[in-house]
């Protein structure tokens, strides 16, 4: 697909992978929506930086585990811009939890973002690419969910799983739509959710073997790869330094 002129929604895009993916969207001529949970000045600054490098950009807030929620998100895209091209759902959470030490509430909160949250956007965007037989939804997912570095990451990493199957699956029952849907996989990235949240990031970075973290915009120049791709359905794209 065309980049330029296409709208864009990016869930999770007032920091990390998110933010690098919005603003590379749109410095490719996107019009992006730009979405958060609970950050509106970054997202609003994110936002001015898409309109800086010459796009159009908005905020939409929202949460994505809302049902309703996700439905004001893509109202708020069409709108402002019209039908919803290219739908980038990266929102997530990660926690470190043992299975012995988890409580439920861990472990539906983990779906609640990764799996529900995809599926609750998807439902109100797909129905205008379906529409126009014309779009794409990449579901940013982790190398993690096969091949987990480590314990307590049981609930991350089946969450992950699962956004891959929905992947492919989707992929298959829109393929005659003309609707295309990829995975992307990132490995460890240099994001604040993995600074503050790994005690051990150095000797974590050393199990890496390109013997560093990704940075936000080598994932995002992977985002517009397979936004662009028009033979790309179905697949995982993994972008993990060899791990």
């Amino acid at each position: 697909m065309d980049i330029r002129g296409s709208v864009a929604i990016v869930t999770g895009a007032s920091r990390g992978i998110g933010e690098a993916a919005a603003i590379a969207l749109g410095r490719n001529g996107a019009k992006v929506v730009v979405n958060s949970r609970g950050s509106p000045k970054a997202a609003q600054d994110v936002a001015e930086r898409i309109r800086k490098a010459g796009s159009e950009a908005i905020v939409a807030m929202g949460d994505v585990a809302d049902y309703e929620a996700c439905g004001r998100i893509v109202r708020a895209a069409t709108d402002a811009f019209g039908a919803v091209d290219v739908l980038v759902n990266n929102a997530g959470v990660f926690s470190f939890r043992r299975l012995l030490e988890m409580a439920p509430r861990d472990w539906e909160a983990m779906f609640e973002v990764h799996v529900f949250g995809a599926f609750n956007m998807i439902r109100h965007a797909l129905p205008h690419m379906v529409r126009r037989k014309r779009g794409v939804i990449v579901n940013v997912t982790s190398f993690v969910a096969v091949r987990p570095p480590g314990p307590g990451r049981a609930h991350y990493a089946a969450a992950k799983a699962a956004l891959m199957g929905l992947t492919k699956a989707l992929a298959l029952e829109m393929a005659p739509s003309g609707v295309r849907v990829v995975g992307l996989a990132p490995g460890l990235t240099r994001t604040e959710m993995v600074v503050r949240g790994l005690s051990d990031l150095d000797a974590r970075v050393k199990t890496v073997p390109l013997g560093r973290m990704a940075e936000p915009e080598e994932i995002a120049h992977a985002v517009v790869f397979l936004v662009e791709n028009d033979f790309a359905t179905g697949d995982t794209l993994y972008v993990a330094g060899g791990e």
